[in-house]
C-alpha cells in the first residue's frame, strides 16, 4: 500500500515537470510564432506626389478646433491613398485629410472587408486564413489616434480573426494558434504570465513600419507630437 501510494505521488509530481519540459521545447522551437504575431497591414505604395499635396499643418488643425492640441497627432497614409492626420476631438477619434483639411468618415463594412482581404492576400500566411464567414462590430486601440476606435471584426474559416479600424485602416489578427501559445504559457508559468502576454498591444501599421517606436513614447499631456509613418 505504501509503495503504491509513493508511486502515485511520484507520478503526480512528475506530470508538472513533464509539461514544463515539453513547453520549454515548444518555446525554443517557436512553432508558427511568426504567423501568430504577424503584423497584418495594408501595403500602401509610397508616392511622393501624394505627400507633396499634404499642405495642411497640425497647427492649422489645432487652431481651427478640428483636432485637440493636447492629444496625439499622427500623420499617416490613409488606405484611400490620401495623406491624413489622426487624433482626437472632444474625446472622439477623428481623421482629417491632410490635403483638403476635411474629415474622413469611417469606412463601411464592404470597404473594411476589401481592406482585410487585400491585407490577408498579401500575407505570407494567406492560406491559413480561408474565407470570411462572419462579420461583427467592435473596437480596437489605435496607435495613431491613441484611443479606442470603432472597428470591423472579420472571422475567417480557418480560425483567424481580423480586426480593422474603421477610421485609420490599422489591423490586428489573432487565431487558434494564439490560443494554443497562450495555453502553453499558462501551463508553464501560470495564469499571471499568460495574462501579461494577452495584455500586450498587438502589432499595428505604425509599429510594424517602425519596430523601435512605442506609441506611449509619443504621449504627453501638455504637448503636441507629430508621429510620421511613411512607406513600408
Amino acid at each position: 500500500m505504501t509503495r503504491t501510494l509513493h508511486r502515485l505521488i511520484g507520478i503526480t509530481m512528475a506530470i508538472p515537470l513533464f509539461l514544463w519540459i515539453v513547453t520549454g521545447i515548444l518555446f525554443n522551437v517557436k512553432y508558427r510564432y511568426a504567423e501568430a504575431y504577424e503584423p497584418l497591414a495594408l501595403k500602401i505604395p509610397f508616392t511622393a506626389g501624394a505627400w507633396n499635396e499634404a499642405l495642411v499643418s497640425p497647427g492649422e488643425l489645432v487652431s481651427s478646433g478640428k483636432i485637440d492640441g493636447q492629444s496625439r497627432i499622427s500623420l499617416f497614409m490613409h488606405p484611400s491613398k490620401t495623406p491624413a492626420y489622426a487624433g482626437v476631438r472632444g474625446g472622439t477619434p477623428v481623421v482629417v485629410n491632410a490635403v483638403t483639411g476635411d474629415y474622413i468618415s469611417e469606412a463601411m463594412d464592404d470597404e473594411l472587408k476589401h481592406w482585410a482581404d487585400d491585407a490577408v492576400g498579401q500575407s505570407q500566411n494567406a492560406a491559413h486564413y480561408g474565407a470570411i464567414v462572419k462579420r461583427t462590430s467592435g473596437t480596437r486601440l489605435s496607435a495613431l489616434t491613441g484611443v479606442m476606435d470603432s472597428a470591423g471584426v472579420f472571422e475567417y474559416s480557418e480560425g483567424k480573426t481580423v480586426t480593422v479600424d474603421r477610421l485609420t485602416g490599422e489591423m490586428s489578427q489573432t487565431g487558434r494558434i494564439n490560443d494554443w501559445i497562450d495555453w502553453t504559457y499558462r501551463v508553464r508559468a501560470g495564469d499571471r504570465l499568460s495574462s501579461l502576454a494577452q495584455d500586450e498591444p498587438t502589432a499595428c501599421i505604425c509599429c510594424a513600419r517602425h519596430p523601435g517606436l512605442s506609441g506611449e513614447h509619443w504621449r504627453h499631456r501638455h504637448s503636441v507630437y507629430l508621429l510620421v509613418t511613411v512607406g513600408q
